[in-house]
């Protein structure tokens, strides 16, 4: 004896989604990176993965990651079929570069040259300093002469070969010059 049993099978396609990282694969430590999921199937959940611990499931999230390091991001989903898949991309965060600077003095007369130099281990690219009168320059190690006095906040901006940022800033007091003043008396001689 011969049995046939006839039933209707769908097989849908691939769900179309996938997701895109607004800074690339790769951040600074401290920034926020956005996500946005791409594709043209109707959702009807979705969870995403950062691979730091955190998940989230809003549809287009951002984050911010509190360690270094590489980092597994899988976008969970399921379309209006039922159907669940999910898409995954690696995002590295780098540590921020270190810096610190030195200077000649940290009191000086107005028209004295300090010199400054920056210091760092990072694989720095660009030095640029904030001198706090509205003058600026770039370089490792600097000098500039004062044409105010006050308190001035001295800024060192640094950048990275992984395009990250990172600042030190100290101050220096520009001495008020003094003025100069004299008093004189007339002194009269009796001409005898």
């Amino acid at each position: 004896c011969d049995s046939v049993i006839v039933t209707n099978l769908t097989v849908r396609p691939k769900i179309d989604r996938d997701f895109v990282i607004s800074t690339g694969d790769s951040i600074c430590y401290g920034e926020s990176v956005g996500f946005t999921s791409t594709g043209s199937a109707n959702l009807t959940s979705w969870l995403w993965d950062f691979g730091d611990g955190n998940t989230s499931t809003v549809m287009n999230p951002t984050h911010q990651y509190f360690d270094y390091g590489n980092f597994t991001v899988i976008y969970y989903y399921t379309d209006d079929n039922g159907c669940s898949d999910s898409a995954t991309n690696q995002v590295t965060v780098f540590e921020l570069p270190d810096v610190t600077f030195t200077t000649t003095m940290a009191d000086a007369c107005v028209n004295t040259q300090v010199t400054y130099s920056g210091s760092s281990n990072s694989n720095i690219v660009l030095w640029e300093w904030d001198f706090g009168d509205g003058q600026t320059a770039t370089g490792q190690n600097t000098s500039h002469a004062y044409t105010t006095w006050g308190d001035m906040i001295v800024t060192l901006t640094v950048t990275d070969i992984n395009g990250c940022n990172e600042v030190a800033s100290d101050v220096i007091k520009i001495a008020e010059p003094p003025i100069a003043d004299f008093t004189y008396y007339y002194i009269i001689c009796d001409s005898l």
